[in-house]
């Protein structure tokens, strides 16, 4: 499948921090049920300095995580729609597990990155997220981390730091 644009972005800002990253993997949890990981990363470069772990599994979002989102949270039905989102995360996630295990090793961490989360319910989503044991990493971040990549390591011809490196000296 072809990268989302908010998925070139993590996969950019992954990369910037040292990563090997694949994207957009089909996993076999069971008989014809093949979700999709967005992202997986194992850092190859051991120098960097920031709070990520060494290995990812990855869902990236162009919306912000809701409660809705979470599989026991019950919602109304113009919601459902965002239901089933995490499904590598929260139905599948032993089996997910499992493969990636055999498939890249083990201690992969979860991390969602999507739109930084609301005032309204941001406390009570930290929660569930620790519960779950996934972090959170807004796309906010990702873009002023890549932007500063980009400044840092000068000209690429990468359209999307060349865009993102526009962007920000028009400010």
């Amino acid at each position: 499948m072809t990268e989302e644009a908010t998925e070139r972005l993590v996969k950019l800002y992954l990369e910037s921090k040292g990563f090997f990253v694949r994207t957009n993997e089909r996993i076999k949890v069971d008989d014809n049920k093949y979700p999709e990981i967005d992202i997986i990363a194992v850092r190859i470069k051991k120098d960097s300095e920031d709070n990520l772990p060494d290995k990812i599994i990855g869902e990236v979002k162009s919306w912000s995580l809701n409660l809705i989102h979470f599989p026991e949270e019950y919602c109304d039905e113009k919601h459902k729609r965002h239901k089933g989102k995490f499904k590598v995360f929260f139905e599948y996630r032993n089996k997910a597990e499992d493969v990636i295990k055999q498939k890249y090793g083990d201690g992969f961490k979860f991390i969602i990155f999507s739109r930084k989360l609301s005032n309204k319910n941001n406390e009570q989503i930290k929660i569930k997220l620790k519960q779950l044991d996934i972090e959170f990493i807004p796309l906010e971040e990702v873009a002023k981390d890549i932007v500063s990549y980009s400044k840092k390591r000068g000209y690429s011809n990468d359209p999307e730091l060349q865009v993102l490196r526009l962007l920000d000296s028009a400010r």
